[in-house]
C-alpha cells in the first residue's frame, strides 16, 4: 500500500459524502527556498502558481513529500511523510476488512524509526522503536501493561535474556539485571568417578588435583568440562560432594582436607572447605572418606577438586569420586 493509496482510504473512510476531498498528497516545489511552498500535486507535472500555508511547526525541504489538509476552500500543509533524500514510494498490497486495512505484504522501519499506539487518555506510546545504533525495542513505559499471549507456546530464540525487576524514576535500573535460564539450565552439574583400576598417590600437606578422576559418568553443559576442570556456567550457589577412596592400607589413624581449587579470570585460589578423619580397619578393607559441603560460584569460574592429606600419604583408588551440583541462583556475583 503506498501513500496515495493510504489517502484514498482515509477520505473514504472520514468522509464519504464529502463534496471535496480532506487531504491530498503533494511534493515540495524543488526550487523552494524559504517561505509557502509551491506544491507538485500527485498526478501533475509542474509547481502549483499558488503558495500553501504551511504549519508553523513544519520546515519544508525541496522535493520532500508532503500531506496537505482540506482548510475550506484551500489546503495547508501538514508536514513532511517521508524522506526528502529522493527515496521512492513502494507499493505495498493489501485488502480490507470492514473499515481495518489488512496488510498482504512486508513493512520496514528504518533507523530512528517508531510505530505508535494511541491511549485511552490521548496520549501515545511506542509499540516498536528501531533505534539508530540497531537496537530493537518492544513496549514504552507509558504502558502499564503487556501481554503475550499464544495457544500453543512462545519461543524466544536467543542465548541470552536479562530482566530488570525494579526501576528508578527515570528508567534506569534500581536492580542489577540478572540473566533468566531455561529450566534446563537447573541441572548444572559435573559427576566424575574413576575406571576402575586407577591409582593416585596423594602428598602429605600437599595440594592434590584428583586426576584419577579420569571417567565422566555425566556433565552438563558438556563442553564446560576440559580433563577434571569444570567450568561454572551459571553464578550461583553449588553443592559440591567429593569421596577419596583409599587404595592402599594407611599405617595410622589420621585426616584428609578435601578443597577446592577455582580459577576466576586467570587468578588462581586454593581453598581448603574440610577436614575427614580416617583409621585403621583391617576388617572392612580400606574406608571411603567423603565430604560435603557448598560454596558460591561466579560464572567462568574454573573449579577443580582436591585432597591434602594432613597424616601421612595416602593412595586414591577406585571408588573415588566428585560430583558437582547447581543449587541456586546468586545473582550479584
Amino acid at each position: 500500500m503506498n501513500s496515495s493509496e493510504f489517502v484514498v482510504l482515509m477520505n473514504k473512510i472520514i468522509d464519504k459524502k464529502m463534496g471535496s476531498k480532506p487531504f491530498k498528497l503533494g511534493t515540495i516545489d524543488p526550487t523552494y527556498t524559504n517561505g509557502n511552498p509551491r506544491i507538485i500535486f500527485d498526478g501533475e507535472t509542474k509547481p502549483s502558481t499558488k503558495q500553501y500555508t504551511k504549519l508553523n511547526s513544519y520546515q519544508p525541504k525541496p522535493k520532500e513529500r508532503v500531506l496537505l489538509a482540506s482548510m475550506g476552500r484551500t489546503y495547508v500543509v501538514v508536514g513532511a511523510l517521508g524522506d526528502s533524500s529522493g527515496g521512492t514510494n513502494v507499493d505495498i498490497p493489501y485488502t480490507t476488512v470492514g473499515n481495518a486495512m489488512k496488510l498482504l505484504d512486508s513493512v520496514y522501519l528504518p533507523n530512528d524509526a517508531n510505530f505508535f499506539a494511541y491511549m485511552s487518555d490521548g496520549t501515545y506510546a511506542n509499540l516498536v522503536t528501531m533505534e539508530q545504533n540497531d537496537i530493537f525495542k518492544v513496549g514504552d513505559y507509558n504502558i502499564p501493561k503487556a501481554w503475550f499471549i499464544a495457544e500453543e507456546y512462545i519461543s524466544f530464540k536467543v542465548p541470552k535474556i536479562e530482566v530488570v525487576q525494579e526501576l528508578n524514576a527515570d528508567h534506569t535500573n534500581k536492580t542489577p539485571s540478572r540473566e533468566v535460564y531455561h529450566q534446563g539450565n537447573a541441572t548444572h552439574h559435573c559427576m566424575l568417578g574413576t575406571d576402575g583400576t586407577d591409582t593416585q598417590v596423594a602428598t602429605q600437606n600437599a595440594v592434590n588435583l584428583m586426576t584419577i578422576l579420569d571417567n565422566v559418568f555425566s556433565v552438563f553443559p558438556a563442553d564446560n568440562l576440559t580433563g577434571i576442570n569444570y567450568t561454572v556456567p551459571r553464578a550461583g550457589v553449588y553443592n559440591f560432594d567429593i569421596t577419596a577412596k583409599i587404595g592402599a592400607a594407611v599405617t595410622k589413624d589420621g585426616y584428609i582436607r578435601f578443597g577446592l581449587r577455582v580459577n576466576r579470570g586467570g587468578t588462581i585460589t586454593d581453598y581448603d572447605l574440610k577436614d575427614r578423619p580416617y583409621h585403621i580397619n583391617t576388617v572392612y578393607g580400606t574406608p571411603f572418606i567423603d565430604a560435603q559441603f557448598i560454596y558460591k560460584l561466579a560464572k567462568n569460574d574454573i573449579v577443580t577438586p582436591y585432597v591434602k592429606p594432613l597424616t601421612e600419604n595416602i593412595t586414591l583408588g577406585a571408588g573415588s569420586k566428585s560430583n558437582i551440583y547447581y543449587l541456586g541462583d546468586a545473582p550479584l556475583i
